[in-house]
């Protein structure tokens, strides 16, 4: 499987909303290049002056814990956590695909 690099989540600012789903929501962000430099962004990601890529960054959302939403009991914790495998695959997946429609995943982030 393809390694998607991971971008420190302290990187990124959420700059506006730009769509929701069932697992995820989706932002327009800066990216702002810690330590790891230009060489963690692929040669194809425009990055202005001040080392800035604009980026789209689809993060997970929490699932619903009130009973009127859920049909079982099973924790917060475990929604959350198939929510991220979702992504996960879902990152492997976009890896791999290379199409000027299809826009280019650059990397993952985690917030701890």
């Amino acid at each position: 499987s393809p390694i998607v690099p991971v971008i420190p989540f302290d990187e990124l600012m959420l700059i506006e909303t730009l769509g929701d789903g069932r697992v995820s929501t989706i932002y327009r962000a800066a990216w702002k290049q810690g330590a790891g430099g230009s060489d963690s962004i692929s040669p194809s990601t425009r990055v202005d002056d001040d080392g800035v890529a604009m980026v789209a960054l689809k993060v997970a959302t929490a699932t619903q814990t009130d009973n009127h939403h859920r049909q079982d009991n099973v924790g917060e914790d475990i929604g959350d956590r198939e929510n991220i495998e979702e992504l996960r695959r879902e990152a492997d997946i976009a890896g791999m695909l290379h199409h000027h429609n299809i826009c280019e995943l650059v990397g993952v982030a985690y917030d701890s």
